[in-house]
This record gives C-alpha cells, structure tokens and sequence, in this order.
C-alpha cells in the first residue's frame, strides 16, 4: 500500500444512530491501521481476521456510543488468540 492516510467510516454516519450502529472510524496511515472510537459493530464490518491487522486503539470519549464494542475487542483477543496471531 502506499504512503497516505485513508479513513473509512464504519457504521452509521447521521447525528442519531440506533442502538448498535454508532460510529467507528478505521484509520490506515501507510502499513499502520488504527480504530478510532468504537461505536459500530466492529465484528460485522471488519470481521475477526480484520480486528488482526488492526495496530492500536485511539479512544476519544467514554460515550456509550463510541466505546459499545472494546469490550468485545479485549474478550475476542482473550479467547481467540488464534485468529489474531498472539
């Protein structure tokens, strides 16, 4: 991949979500991919194998509406260190 920044929008992008579909933002910064905020459902956007690239978390505010899904992130790390590669 080339050097650059690319920023997709993971859930719903409106001012009102519903109740699982707020916003998460995947960052990729050259070879590097990050999350910003975790609002959507990470596991039906980006899949297991997906959250395996991932190189870190960027957490922006503690609003249910953004940090929904990193519990699930440090379970699914926990229990299926396989597909993660840990």
């Amino acid at each position: 991949m080339a050097d650059g920044i690319v920023v997709k929008i993971l859930g719903d992008h409106g001012p009102f979500s519903r109740i699982g579909k707020s916003i998460g933002y995947q960052i990729t910064i050259g070879a590097s991919n990050y999350l910003i905020d975790c609002g959507a459902p990470l596991f039906q956007h980006i899949g297991g194998h997906g959250l395996k690239n991932i190189d870190g978390l960027i957490i922006t505010h503690c609003h249910d509406d953004q940090k929904r899904w990193y519990g699930d992130i440090a379970l699914f790390s926990m229990y299926a260190a396989d597909v993660l590669g840990s």
